[in-house]
């Protein structure tokens, strides 16, 4: 989980990350999922690299669950609205005044997306959508578009068996060039909103939409240091809380939990003393003592 951190606490914080090594073979990837402390990862190996780097206490508990059918669960309304918040946030972070975002449409020196404060107008007063520039052909996005392009993408996603056509009335198939990312952009939101309630509990109180010990609040939000997903596998590092908090109408201490109940998630594994490994995306993973502050790593 992206958990920021105030000042005061950097010294909880992770040294800078390592290239990863799809970085390291000078391979170009682009980050979908984003674990603990903002660090992007660009494949399953990645991640387990990533995992590798944290330190945990002693003798910690590793539970791993995977989000059942994930891509065909998730209902549209709950697709396109937690992407289009996500968008607001993104726009907001960048510029309070932005409305819209160019982007190009072939990357010529990784050209990154402008956002935008009006949207220009043609002779006949029509907003302009598209164009060409020194840097290439672009789109002009706002929000209007961009909810419009969504929806019409998962409602009018269809899928041929034989001379019929179906259509897709929840979620996105599997095989669509594009589920992923609306899988992972509308659990991201999900995750978003858990942290930051979580953040603004424990250090502004006073404007948070919980009423929880700020103790409590910190406690939690620290053990979500070490929680990873990929796609539609889970994993959680010494984190006793995570089993109580997946989804978000069943609050625990008062904190409501992380994920719509349209989806599952069923519980791949849990670490014991006699069985310390537990299976993780395409791996076995498992805890193992080092030589540094007596952790784990």
């Amino acid at each position: 989980m992206h958990t920021a951190q105030p000042a005061h606490h950097q010294a909880l914080s992770q040294p800078p990350a390592k290239a990863c090594a799809c970085q390291r073979a000078g391979t170009q990837h682009t980050p979908r999922h984003h674990p603990a402390h903002g660090q992007p990862v660009h494949t399953t190996t990645c991640t387990i690299e990533a995992l590798s780097r944290r330190p945990i206490a002693i003798g910690p508990t590793i539970v791993s669950y995977d989000v059942e059918r994930l891509f065909t669960n998730i209902p549209f309304d709950i697709a396109v609205n937690n992407i289009m918040a996500l968008y607001h946030a993104l726009r907001r972070q960048a510029n309070r005044h932005a409305i819209a975002f160019r982007f190009y449409t072939h990357e010529v020196k990784a050209t990154p997306p402008t956002w935008l404060t009006r949207l220009e107008t043609d002779k006949h007063g029509a907003p302009i959508r598209s164009g060409k520039d020194l840097h290439g052909s672009f789109l002009i996005w706002d929000e209007h578009a961009l909810r419009t392009a969504l929806t019409a993408l998962l409602r009018g996603a269809l899928t041929k068996y034989g001379p019929d056509a179906f259509l897709q009335h929840c979620g996105v198939a599997m095989g669509a060039n594009f589920a992923a990312e609306v899988a992972t952009l509308t659990l991201c939101w999900c995750e978003y909103q858990f942290t930051r309630t979580l953040y603004t509990a424990a250090f502004t109180p006073a404007a948070a939409t919980i009423h929880i010990d700020p103790s409590i609040a910190l406690a939690v939000l620290l053990c979500f240091r070490n929680a990873f997903r990929f796609a539609d596998d889970l994993n959680g590092l010494d984190n006793p809380f995570l089993p109580h908090l997946l989804y978000a109408d069943q609050p625990y201490l008062g904190i409501p939990g992380i994920y719509p109940t349209a989806l599952t998630l069923a519980p791949s594994a849990q670490s014991t003393a006699d069985s310390p490994a537990v299976p993780f995306l395409s791996f076995s993973i498992a805890a193992f003592a080092t030589t540094t502050d007596g952790h784990l790593t």
